[in-house]
């Protein structure tokens, strides 16, 4: 006969089965652990390019408005003035841009005629050195760097962003 009956699995079926198994599951293991970490990585490096990016955004639009720019030391970066003439009476502004080392992050503050209108916080900026503003001329270059950790601290990105703007002020 060649059928026999038995109970349960013999030596040689179980090491089969095993190596099956261990072929299968190593791969699924990394394909599984990807779909969790690669989605934490893709948040860090959006959140730190994000915040890169609108820093260098503000910091450039600004420049294209300012009448007056002055680039002065730590923990400030650069103040930036201008009149706003299309309103009556006419508004003055001044905006500066400084180093919160306290929150690691560079602060906009803003006055109208004096007077404080409004702060506004980009973070992820890990030191002072991270954000550089050079003025030449009629060109002024702005460069950021964010740094964001993720969930698990083996996620980290660094995000750098530079822009040159020609503006109205010259040296």
């Amino acid at each position: 006969e060649f059928l026999k009956f038995q109970n349960g699995i013999s030596l040689l079926e179980l090491s089969v089965t095993l190596a099956i198994m261990a072929v299968i599951s190593i791969p699924l293991i990394g394909i599984i652990s990807q779909i969790f970490s690669s989605p934490l990585q893709w948040n860090s490096e959006m959140i730190a390019t994000n915040n890169s990016s609108h820093l260098v955004k503000f910091i450039s639009d600004d420049a294209l408005q300012a009448q007056k720019i002055t680039v002065v030391d730590k923990p400030e970066y650069v103040t930036f003035e201008w009149t706003n003439y299309s309103t009556f009476p006419s508004l003055v502004y001044n905006v500066t841009y400084l180093y919160d080392d306290e929150s690691k992050s560079v602060q906009r503050i803003e006055t109208i005629n004096g007077t404080q209108a409004s702060i506004s916080s980009y973070d992820s900026i890990v030191s002072y050195e991270d954000v550089v503003i050079e003025k030449t001329g009629s060109l002024i270059k702005v460069t950021a760097i964010a740094t964001v950790d993720g969930i698990f601290e083996i996620v980290k990105s660094t995000s750098s962003r530079s822009v040159s703007t020609r503006v109205l002020v010259a040296d």
